[in-house]
């Protein structure tokens, strides 16, 4: 024994070296690695408690039938423009940075030179925003970001719009903050991802096709088209009362455009062959949901050709969804339906109609495609180098949260309670254990001192390399 006890250590580091650099970032960051059931409240001492209008709970999305395929990595593209905001070539062809810069910022270089340890991804509505309206303190804590010269990027299960418009809109709000559209995902972003499959085969929209057509999905068709190319699949809108002028006096049958119920029993002839490949669910909030649910089982259950009806027991045409929140904060003092709760009803709906499952394929948060088109997006914005821990500030535990801890490394989720959430630490550790935050916060502004302060206390203490950073897996916490 005393002879081989020289060869052992000589080989003990090779054999455990990839378990060591597994663990190393987790033993230098013990802040991160409380159990999320002993999560606790941040209060710094110029914390402001926000006044809770009433205890709203989140409802959780249905878990996906569907697996979506998994994105390959892109190309880090070089910083420029200090690296906060990449240049409108490298990212966003034409885009612009919104919003000056503010007085003291720290920058970053091109490839290869300073890079940030750290990112931070911020959800939108309920912790930057509630309706057209800034969250108080909302501002101050984005200016601290960016004079510290940290990469961020804004994630929402929004959509309906594209990334320019929402950088705009985003510079209005928040005059002081650069913006740059390369910042921005929406609820579909990702789906670009789905071009190589998808983009020259025909597709139903469900909210603003030009959003679709954008990206690049070249036979997209929205639900309003197709329902006029087919009038007589939406019933209600056919035999609906005929229109008043301002005088109160219908017009005459000349300028009427409903169809007339006599040639309810003629189908007109198909406009297009082309079957249906998918349905694209990009928005809602622009839809009629009456119109859209029927339609859409219809496409769904069919063949790809409306007329058509899948017998086979396999439903053809692929549903994909963009948004799985039931709920979002607004400026109603109870959050309002979006996309998930669309979703529900279309799935009870096509049951009935065809006693099978609705089978899907999800995106937005929580979504792993999401996070990993965040990662990709914010490696981008840090110099080429993939940041050691990227704290994702959201106030929906069952989406913001739940996504960041189904990712796992190198994400860090934070709670705030301006939002969906508006309950305490204890409350949040009696939730799932995916749903439970690392830690809870009153506002975003009390989320990036916590994190300044944490990062600050472990500048000192030395950090993996980036190449044992990429041999993590993303398992949770």
């Amino acid at each position: 024994p005393q002879q081989q006890q020289p060869q052992q250590l000589q080989q003990q580091p090779q054999q455990q070296q990839p378990q060591q650099l597994q663990q190393q970032p987790q033993q230098q960051q013990p802040q991160h690695q409380v159990p999320a059931a002993a999560a606790t409240d941040f209060q710094p001492p110029s914390a402001v408690g926000s006044s809770a209008v009433g205890a709203v709970g989140a409802v959780a999305p249905p878990p996906p039938t569907a697996t979506v395929a998994a994105i390959p990595a892109s190309q880090p593209v070089a910083g420029q423009n200090g690296g906060l905001c990449p240049p409108p070539s490298a990212l966003t062809p034409g885009a612009t940075t919104y919003g000056a810069p503010l007085q003291g910022a720290t920058t970053h270089g091109a490839t290869g030179g300073p890079h940030s340890q750290y990112g931070i991804v911020f959800d939108v509505d309920g912790v930057l925003v509630k309706g057209p309206k800034a969250i108080p303190r909302a501002e101050e804590a984005l200016g601290r970001v960016v004079r510290a010269g940290v990469p961020f990027t804004f994630v929402s299960n929004s959509g309906g719009r594209l990334e320019e418009e929402a950088a705009r809109n985003l510079s209005q709000i928040f005059p002081s903050v650069p913006i740059n559209p390369a910042q921005i995902i929406l609820s579909h972003t990702p789906i670009k991802d789905l071009l190589e499959r998808l983009g020259n085969r025909r597709v139903l929209v469900v909210g603003n096709v030009e959003v679709a057509r954008a990206y690049g999905f070249v036979h997209a068709e929205s639900v309003s088209a197709f329902a006029n190319s087919l009038p007589m699949l939406v019933p209600s809108h056919r035999h609906a009362p005929p229109p008043t002028t301002s005088t109160g006096v219908a017009p005459s049958s000349a300028t009427r455009t409903m169809t007339p119920a006599s040639s309810a029993s003629a189908l007109p002839p198909m406009t297009n062959p082309e079957p249906f490949a998918a349905v694209l669910i990009i928005d809602v909030a622009s839809a009629d949901w009456g119109e859209a649910l029927q339609i859409v089982c219809d496409v769904l259950a069919s063949t790809g050709l409306v007329a058509r009806l899948s017998t086979d027991g396999s439903q053809p045409v692929e549903l994909i969804t963009c948004n799985d929140d039931m709920t979002y904060r607004d400026a109603w003092i109870v959050p309002r339906f979006t996309a998930g709760a669309f979703v529900a009803c279309l799935g009870l709906l096509f049951s009935n109609m065809t006693g099978r499952a609705l089978q899907v394929t999800r995106f937005g948060k929580p979504h792993p495609s999401t996070y990993t088109y965040a990662l990709r997006a914010m490696t981008q914005l840090n110099s080429g180098v993939q940041p050691f821990r990227i704290y994702a500030i959201g106030d929906n535990p069952a989406s913001d949260i739940r996504g960041a801890n189904t990712f796992g490394v190198p994400y860090v989720p934070i709670l705030v309670r301006t939002g969906v959430f508006q309950g305490s630490a204890a409350t949040n550790s009696a939730s799932p254990a995916l749903d439970q935050a690392k830690f809870v916060c009153s506002d975003v502004l009390d989320a990036i001192e916590y994190i300044m302060e944490t990062e600050a206390s472990l500048a000192a203490a030395p950090v993996p390399t980036p190449a044992a950073l990429g041999a993590f897996p993303p398992t949770p916490y």
